[in-house]
């Protein structure tokens, strides 16, 4: 399966997975490059007790601080790319990744990104601080990726453990979720759908 191959690609040749990458982002703003000023549209519709950004090269440093902030389980379920400042400046600069911060009190609280490809689909992966868990954030930037995802006309999609009872929940609350293959260690592969 394509997304498998991709993995082991990425993990094992990461130079060849790097030059995938940029391929891809040309094509992709190509195809798409017109609809990314609709980004912020999206994101002014969320705006309320959060703040809602979208990541620049100015939040590279306090999300670094985010990051190392979270415990380990964090992570268990959560490993889509590096978080450090090297990684993060590279998926910033790179325009077929989409960087979401929700913010209170200028204090990141919450992660979302949308990796976008050219042929029309995008994969999503999302994180809340630890002190901020079960206030509905994961749910609301389920919802604005949705939302991002429809504008840019792309197809989401995501992996999920079955032992992620937290963020299946969050999922079932913010998509519809169609389950498209059950994969190694109890993953299953889907996509998510608005509701």
């Amino acid at each position: 399966m394509l997304y498998t191959l991709s993995h082991k690609i990425k993990d094992k040749l990461p130079f060849v997975w790097n030059l995938i990458e940029l391929v891809n982002e040309s094509f992709f703003l190509l195809r798409y490059g017109r609809r990314l000023q609709d980004i912020p549209c999206c994101l002014e519709k969320y705006q309320g007790e959060y703040q809602i950004i979208e990541a620049s090269l100015d939040e590279i440093l306090p999300m670094v601080t985010f990051f190392k902030e979270q415990p380990q389980d964090s992570f268990k379920y959560f490993q889509p790319h590096g978080f450090d400042e090297k990684s993060l400046k590279k998926l910033i600069n790179r325009k077929s990744h989409i960087m979401i911060l929700a913010k209170k009190e200028n204090q990141i609280v919450g992660y979302m990104f949308l990796r976008c490809f050219f042929n029309g689909k995008c994969f999503r992966g999302k994180v809340v601080d630890y002190r901020w868990r079960g206030k509905g954030i994961a749910v609301l930037m389920g919802e604005l990726s949705t939302d991002i995802a429809s504008a840019l006309k792309l197809r989401m999609f995501g992996t999920i453990s079955k032992n992620n009872a937290s963020s299946l929940h969050s999922s079932q609350a913010s998509n519809k979720i169609r389950i498209l293959e059950e994969l190694p260690d109890d993953y299953l592969y889907i996509e998510y759908l608005p509701k």
